[in-house]
Order: structure tokens, then C-alpha cells, then sequence
């Protein structure tokens, strides 16, 4: 889920910074034009390096990692639905575990005390 965002965060910097660079490759690289735009032309070159290190040679596009997010948002929610469930049995079966564990500590004394 965290790829996702992340994958997301860069395709949309890339394409917000796209002329931008472009626009200082064509300038040659100018110091003056780099200092003038320096966090695009960063962003433009942080979001190319992540690209790069992607092992598949495509990169998904916006709205597939849109659905692929979705996707994977409700199967969280429906696994969350199911947790919820399993863990209040599990605090109602520690209740009567607990209950019965005082019963029969209680008994066991009352039986200590009778016997003497």
C-alpha cells in the first residue's frame, strides 16, 4: 500500500515537472534557470531515479494504480470486518476464562477454610 502511494507521488510530480525540465534541458542546463526552479527540476529528477529502480520496464499508469489501491483498500476492510469479530470471541472467551478461573479459586478456599 505504501509502494502505491509512493509510485503514485512520483508519476504525479513527473508529470507536473515534466516542461519544466524540459524546458531546462533546452535552456542547456543553465545554472540561472536551475537555481530559478530548483524544486521541480528536483522533484522532476527524484520521481525519474524511482522510475528507474522500478524492475519492470513499464510503469503503470495513474488509474491502474488507482484500482490496484482500491482493490486492495477493501480487502482490507472486509479482513478488518472479520478481526473485529474474531478478536471480540476472543475477549468474550477470556471473560468466562477469567470468570471461571475466580469460581474455582474461590471454591478452593472455601474448601481450605472448612477443612480446618
Amino acid at each position: 500500500m505504501a509502494e502505491i502511494t509512493e509510485l503514485k507521488k512520483h508519476i504525479i510530480n513527473y508529470s507536473r515537472t515534466k516542461d519544466v525540465f524540459t524546458a531546462y534541458r533546452q535552456a542547456g542546463y543553465s545554472t540561472k534557470f536551475y537555481e530559478s526552479n530548483i524544486e521541480d527540476i528536483l522533484l522532476h529528477q527524484s520521481a525519474k531515479r524511482a522510475f528507474d529502480s522500478i524492475s519492470s520496464e513499464k510503469i503503470p499508469a495513474l488509474r491502474e494504480l488507482q484500482l490496484e489501491f482500491k482493490a486492495f483498500n477493501n480487502t482490507k476492510k472486509s479482513k478488518l470486518k472479520d478481526y473485529s469479530k474474531q478478536k471480540c470471541i476472543m475477549k468474550d472467551a477470556l471473560t468466562v476464562q477469567s470468570n471461571v478461573d475466580y469460581l474455582f479459586s474461590q471454591r478452593s478456599e472455601d474448601k481450605f477454610i472448612k477443612g480446618r
